[in-house]
């Protein structure tokens, strides 16, 4: 991890030891994925049976009870295995680089992408009101934003948080719903699954397993 006196054999044994007591099976090789997160490290291990699966050691601690609550609306929940490891079967793909309309049809992929995201996060929705998400949590990060993040010589970015913070109320017509903490295009992976010959909730699950894939 990011800080750790741990060398990087260390943690490539570990990550192989977690792999096969969590699969149960020997492992045959394990190196770094090609895409690291800032506060975490993250391994692929393939075990003997030809399974690859990814482990993520973190420098925090994953907030367990999340996962509890994502169990308990859909099956799209990881494999906990600990609060700083979490373990995931590998799912092939590429990192959803958008290309905001760098090319012809650029515009429509990415529509097209982001209506299978919305569908996928619509399953996770575990309330109809997030009153108190908006009041306790989203109103003052965007307050702290504004007295603590903003430099002096912004004052257009000021005003933009100000007009954030005034609408923010209008969050609370949203139904509350689980979703990455960082949704962003580097965040969502584009597997190589045959889209057409998957079920919409097989679809929507893959998706979903492959946000939290870079972080």
């Amino acid at each position: 991890m990011s800080g750790s006196s741990n060398s990087e054999s260390d943690l490539i044994a570990l990550a192989s030891s977690v792999a096969q007591t969590h699969y149960n099976a020997p492992s045959v090789s394990c190196r770094l994925h090609d895409e690291q997160g800032e506060f975490s490290k993250t391994y692929i291990v393939e075990l003997e049976d030809q399974l690859r699966t990814i482990v993520q050691f973190r420098d925090t601690p994953l907030d367990l009870s999340l996962y509890d609550v994502a169990y308990g609306v859909a099956d799209f929940g990881f494999p906990t295995f600990s609060k700083h490891i979490y373990i995931m079967n590998y799912i092939d793909g590429e990192m959803w680089t958008s290309a905001l309309g760098a090319w012809p049809g650029a515009w429509e992929d990415d529509a097209a992408i982001a209506g299978q995201l919305g569908r996928a996060l619509s399953h996770c929705i575990v309330g109809p009101d997030s009153s108190e998400v908006v009041e306790s949590y989203i109103i003052p990060r965007l307050q702290s934003v504004l007295h603590e993040n903003i430099p002096p010589d912004r004052p257009e970015l000021r005003k933009s948080v100000e007009q954030l913070i005034a609408i923010a109320p209008k969050l609370k017509k949203l139904p509350l719903s689980l979703s990455h903490v960082d949704l962003n295009a580097t965040n969502v992976g584009k597997t190589s699954v045959n889209w057409s010959s998957l079920p919409n909730h097989e679809r929507d699950r893959c998706l979903l397993r492959s946000v939290d894939h870079h972080n």
